[in-house]
């Protein structure tokens, strides 16, 4: 599990949208955290983490809770927050809407399902920096995990927001790279008869993507 092995060195974790919190579980089970909470916006997903939870034996260690994004929590709650399994829209109003995360102490570990650029433009102009990204793949999908935290600084954009350098050094690296290509291919053949800026800009950034593809091939 990447998302566990970003964990790692973490005392305590906040796992927002937790489903059925076998994410906190597996944590906790590994000796990878110390505490852990699993929280959600809906009912459902809450009672099903609680039953998870007391089944494992493991109510000292994981608390439950039903809020909306991270608004019942401060940085005493938790040093690593967790994100997964949504768009970067609603990735972004979870983190925008909690001002205590910009904290160099915090780690934010985040999976967003689409319009990843959006997600790595907020975090560059709002002053969090990306310090590590790593490919998840489960069957033929295909998610980039970012690992951030707060400097304060507002960052220059990388690669078009696509991914961020520190891609270079992660697994799967190429497959998501590849998987860009086909998405900017089929924007462009949708506007290979139109003319005008967006096309220069789809060239260009299929440029920019094959040529880091070949290097990274070359570094395998």
């Amino acid at each position: 599990m990447t998302i566990a092995e970003l964990c790692k060195g973490s005392d305590a974790v906040i796992d927002v949208g937790c489903d059925h919190a076998k994410l906190p579980i597996y944590l906790i089970e590994n000796n990878i955290v110390n505490r852990a909470i699993a929280t959600d916006i809906r009912q459902g997903p809450v009672d099903n983490a609680r039953k998870n939870v007391v089944a494992n034996k493991l109510e000292d260690k994981i608390r439950i809770n039903l809020c909306n994004g991270l608004e019942d929590f401060g940085p005493e709650d938790g040093d690593t927050i967790i994100v997964a399994g949504m768009g970067a829209e609603e990735i972004v109003s979870i983190i925008d809407n909690a001002p205590w995360t910009k904290n160099e102490k915090i780690k934010l570990i985040l999976q967003p399902m689409t319009l990843e650029y959006k997600l790595r433009e907020y975090l560059y102009k709002n002053g969090y920096e990306v310090r590590n990204e790593e490919i998840a793949i489960e069957g033929p999908k295909v998610y980039t995990i970012i690992c951030a935290s707060w400097t304060g600084k507002e960052l220059k954009e990388e690669n078009y927001n696509l991914f961020s350098d520190k891609l270079y050094y992660g697994r799967n690296r190429c497959t998501y790279i590849e998987k860009l290509i086909k998405r900017y291919s089929r924007m462009q053949e949708g506007h290979k008869l139109s003319a005008g800026g967006e096309v220069e800009e789809l060239n260009t950034i299929l440029e920019m993507l094959y040529n880091t593809l070949e290097k990274m091939k070359k570094e395998l």
